[in-house]
């Protein structure tokens, strides 16, 4: 027994009950041992259990100091980035579609597999070692059957949980991103804020620094100003000291004038002395000389009364003896004026 069943499995499984079937006998094993293979040891992955990457939107809204240029880039950008992701969303429809396709493709092969062992067995009822080989055949395939089947349904509640995780990362995604995009807003707004007081604070340090650079400026006149007067007090100074030095050395030559002139003046008046005490002398000299003259004309006078008077007998008697001498007439001196005094000038007069 165990012998012929060897043999009806090595005549079974070496394409002996297809031979009355021709080609397509074999034509049709062989894509069922395929379809089988590539049920049991295909190790592809599923399109749907491809991780779709949505592209994320860049914020516009984080650079306030962007150009028109850089925006008009940004929202072009923004413009193919939804784009892409709707075609992302319509690759990712029709990949669940492919799924789904793929699994009623599997049901709709293990469908067929079973029909064709059926449609086989039931056209072998006559020879009883086909039967057996189909029974035992059957006996192999079937468990085989059952369990794809049951791999296939386990499969596709993993697919439909994963799909309904799918959908619920989705979903999450999508808060998470809203709540991203919200949160991005708010650091937008806040960036924006803390630009606005970096800007208002950055306008008030470039007050200041006007200010403070104003009133350096008006230091630096004030301290030219000041520089300025204090060159002109300093020349002023200089000049008053030139002045005084002037001033001084024209006090100081009047007074040398002034000594001068009293100098002078001195020796006017010691001329003026001498000249005077000449000229008292002269005076005096004169008086002097005239009251001697004066005394020695009345002396004379008075010597000729006395002479005339003591020898008037003896002219008589010479008139007398001597008839050819003439009476003279006594000689009469005429008194001299004493002298006039000199007039002095008002310059050599003592003071």
């Amino acid at each position: 027994m165990e012998t012929w069943v060897q043999e009806t499995q090595k005549l079974y499984f070496s394409g002996y009950p297809f031979i009355e079937y021709g080609v397509g006998g074999y034509i049709i094993l062989i894509s069922l041992l395929l379809a089988l293979k590539c049920l049991f040891n295909c190790k592809t992955k599923h399109p749907a259990n491809f991780n779709v990457v949505k592209f994320k939107i860049p914020n516009s809204n984080t650079n306030t100091s962007v150009s028109s240029n850089q925006q008009e880039l940004i929202n072009n950008q923004t413009r193919v980035i939804q784009q892409l992701n709707e075609k992302l969303i319509t690759m990712q429809q029709g990949f669940d579609k492919l799924s789904k396709e793929h699994i009623q493709l599997r049901t709709t092969l293990s469908d067929l597999q079973s029909q064709v062992f059926d449609i086989l067995t039931k056209k072998k009822n006559s020879n009883p070692p086909q039967l057996q080989a189909k029974s035992i055949k059957s006996q192999i395939i079937q468990p085989s059957l059952n369990f794809e089947k049951q791999e296939m349904r386990s499969k596709q509640s993993v697919l439909e949980g994963q799909e309904q995780q799918r959908t619920s990362k989705e979903q999450l995604e999508d808060e998470q991103f809203l709540q991203k995009q919200v949160e991005q807003q708010k650091e937008a707004e806040y960036e924006q804020q803390y630009l606005q007081q970096q800007s208002s604070q950055q306008l008030q340090q470039q007050q200041q620094q006007q200010q403070q650079y104003q009133q350096q400026q008006q230091q630096q006149q004030e301290q030219q100003q000041q520089q300025q007067q204090q060159q002109q007090q300093q020349q002023q100074q200089q000049q008053q000291q030139q002045q005084q030095q002037q001033q001084q050395q024209q006090q100081q030559q009047q007074q040398q004038q002034q000594q001068q002139q009293q100098q002078q003046q001195q020796q006017q008046q010691q001329q003026q002395q001498q000249q005077q005490q000449q000229l008292l002398l002269q005076q005096q000299q004169q008086q002097n000389e005239e009251n001697l003259s004066q005394r020695q004309f009345k002396e004379q006078e008075d010597n000729q009364q006395n002479t005339i008077i003591a020898q008037p007998q003896e002219q008589v008697n010479q008139s007398q003896t001597n008839p050819f001498a003439t009476e003279q007439p006594p000689v009469v001196r005429k008194p001299q004026n004493p002298p006039t005094p000199r007039r002095i000038p008002p310059q050599l007069r003592p003071k």
